[in-house]
């Protein structure tokens, strides 16, 4: 490896944390719309059935298969998933960063 290649290699990296650091309001955004959906669809589902006059001790069964809080909840898990992810790729970045630039200090 020479200077310039772990310079470039550098700059790439720190690119790639810009472009992914672009995606951070999105993504929080989309996690807590998303776990909006799911909260809301659970309120509804509760007042639904105690509006049907189901025991209480059953209520918490019949929300959790309810067909619009299990899409609710899917939701939810993927916006989860993809907020999680991308924390974890920039924290891979900024290990890679730190790498690169402990190879160009030692090769300088």
């Amino acid at each position: 490896m020479d200077i310039i290649s772990v310079a470039k290699m550098i700059e790439k990296a720190i690119a790639a944390i810009g472009e992914e650091g672009a995606k951070s309001a999105k993504l929080s955004e989309d996690r807590a719309r998303a776990m909006l959906e799911r909260d809301k669809a659970i309120a509804l589902a509760i007042l639904k059935h105690r509006s049907e006059g189901i025991p209480v001790s059953l209520i918490d069964k019949l929300v959790r298969a309810d067909e619009m809080v299990l899409e609710a909840t899917y939701r939810y898990e993927v916006a989860e998933s993809a907020y999680r992810a991308h924390f974890a790729r920039m924290e891979n970045l900024r290990a890679q960063l730190n790498g690169l630039q402990s190879i160009y200090k030692h090769l300088d």
